[in-house]
């Protein structure tokens, strides 16, 4: 990696498998939980014990895999195509959602995404699209039920076009029209829980962006969800999203519009598009960096120090520090700017979290060792005086509380 790092990044790009042993799990917590409607206890225990085994396996593979960039883009695009537990009927769905919808898509287009996430369970439930009724349809005209914008509206806003994306209240209207009668069906056993209803579909033609969208059913939403993922000011949101997380909480405009112009020209290709970004130029220059998110911070520790113990334990350091898996508090995702952890209570807890897995680490560790290692040329020199001086127990702990290793180099 030291000899080509650009080399070592890209070998990681195609789509990741991620944990295993999770297979028979996932679309099935939601069809027993339609079973268990009755036995609201016996609901709730089982998609308690689904997230926990997911979100363990998750983290113990983030911290021992050797392919920690393409988790990195794992985690990048599970946040964008955000579902959370604070949606109670999603505990048990969103790392089945993860595995099913992000990880084998990282190796297609961005449409693949779009798409995969429009049809998984977890994001129809948590965006309620499955209460969406077209008001002219079969459903509606007999129970007076109508549309709801909710998914609509954040699949433009945080999903493609960006909030600057150029759509209407009109758009977002038609398109949950579009929309309507994607939904669920729970069929015993079933492991696509996914269904169009006729029923449901509110009937017409649409327009959308000023396109019109002839009556189709389920394929006048594909051609919906395509028309958007191929639009400029979606190569324009993802760029800038993609530049922020990866490069700096300023994205340079240069630097935004080169990764926009690879979105563009390969039709949204996640592997060219990730392949543009390991080789913008400012992103191996000298500047400000990065603060580590709680997230990557027990991840980047777990691995500095060759922690080989179970999830729990992680799971431990990232609800101390106020970020449990899929559990973001909007459909915005968690923040990866700086200024969104960097609280007086934030600092304290990522202190005490050093303290904690410092205790973790050999006993005859050197820390100045362990710096070089970790730092490399971006270890102080003023912090290798320091560590000399130590134990190893107080110089790991201070090491992985000091700024250069809370923050990262881009």
């Amino acid at each position: 990696m030291r000899r080509d790092p650009r080399g070592w990044l890209s070998s990681q790009l195609q789509a990741s498998e991620g944990p295993t042993g999770l297979e028979s799990i996932g679309p099935l917590s939601y069809a027993l939980h339609r079973a268990n409607k009755r036995d609201q206890k016996s609901a709730r225990k089982l998609a308690k014990e689904t997230y926990d085994a997911e979100a363990n396996a998750r983290e113990t593979y983030a911290a021992t895999t050797r392919h920690p960039f393409q988790e990195r883009l794992v985690r990048f695009w599970s946040n964008h195509f955000c579902v959370s537990i604070t949606q109670v009927r999603c505990v048990g769905l969103v790392g089945n959602f993860e595995r099913q919808v992000i990880r084998p898509n990282l190796d297609g287009h961005f449409v693949d995404l779009v798409l995969a996430s429009a049809h998984h369970p977890a994001m129809l439930l948590y965006l309620d699209q499955t209460r969406s009724v077209g008001p002219n349809s079969r459903v509606g005209r007999k129970r007076g039920k109508g549309l709801n914008e909710n998914y609509a509206r954040e699949l433009m806003e945080l999903h493609t076009l960006g909030v600057n994306g150029g759509y209407t209240q009109q758009d977002v209207q038609s398109l949950a029209a579009i929309l309507t009668g994607w939904g669920l069906d729970p069929g015993q056993g079933r492991r696509d829980p996914f269904e169009f209803d006729s029923r449901r579909h509110e009937p017409g033609d649409h327009t959308l962006l000023g396109q019109r969208l002839p009556e189709g059913g389920h394929d006048q939403g594909v051609q919906a969800l395509e028309l958007l993922a191929a639009h400029p000011s979606t190569a324009l949101f993802i760029a800038t999203k993609l530049v922020r997380h990866f490069v700096s909480d300023t994205p340079h405009p240069q630097d935004v519009a080169h990764i926009a112009r690879t979105f563009t020209q390969t039709e949204g290709h996640l592997p060219s598009v990730h392949e543009a970004l390991i080789h913008l130029e400012r992103a191996w220059q000298p500047g400000a960096p990065k603060l580590r998110t709680p997230a990557e911070l027990v991840t980047a520790i777990a691995r500095g120090i060759g922690y080989n113990g179970q999830g729990e334990e992680l799971l431990q350091g990232r609800r101390a520090l106020g970020q449990m898996p899929w559990a973001a508090p909007s459909p915005q995702g968690w923040s990866d700017r700086a200024s969104a952890w960097t609280g007086p209570d934030s600092i304290l807890a990522r202190v005490d979290l050093a303290k904690r897995f410092a205790e973790r680490a050999e006993l005859d560790v050197d820390p100045v060792a362990l710096g070089e290692r970790l730092l490399g040329a971006r270890f102080p020199a003023q912090d290798r005086k320091l560590l000399a001086g130590m134990s190893a127990l107080q110089g790991v702990a201070v090491l992985l509380a000091s700024p250069s290793f809370q923050w990262r180099a881009q």
